[in-house]
């Protein structure tokens, strides 16, 4: 079972890939402005319990992280941290983060990070060979600091 979770919701166009994102023609067709930012109502998602205790959503559940923003986007800063503690509550699960930001990665994961946490898998995607250029090195560079990584 996988599930996306968006504990944010708005970004920033940051490159050229950019150009065409879907959260911006999805926002524009119901008449939201994608560039605003907000904490959602599903902010707490992942660490939502049942009557009974149990979570809401079952262990061995893949998520996919921030699908309609970016993790690192510097303006959801203030929120990250409470993001990474309830990444940090949910080891069940396995959280999939992919970014365009991958330069922000090393300021922005917590401070127990380590070698990685096991069931965090972080990505980066490039649209162009200008952006891979660029982004690789950082991304090889980065995932030393990450257990798994992939590349898009």
């Amino acid at each position: 079972m996988s599930i996306e979770w968006n504990p944010w919701h708005g970004c920033t166009k940051y490159s050229e890939g950019c150009e065409n994102c879907y959260v911006y023609r999805r926002d524009e067709s119901i008449g939201k402005n994608a560039h605003d930012l907000y904490k959602t109502r599903d902010f707490d998602l992942v660490i939502r319990r049942n009557r009974d205790g149990s979570y809401k959503v079952p262990s061995d559940t893949e998520v996919y992280l921030c699908m309609t923003s970016d993790f690192f986007l510097d303006r959801a800063d203030s929120w990250r941290n409470e993001a990474w503690d309830m990444i940090r509550e949910r080891y069940d699960l396995r959280f999939v983060v992919i970014t365009k930001r991958i330069e922000r990665f090393a300021e922005c994961i917590p401070l127990d990070w380590g070698n990685g946490w096991r069931h965090v898998t972080v990505m980066c995607t490039v649209e162009n060979q200008v952006q891979c250029d660029i982004r690789l090195p950082i991304y090889l560079y980065q995932s030393t600091y990450t257990a798994q990584s992939s590349y898009l």
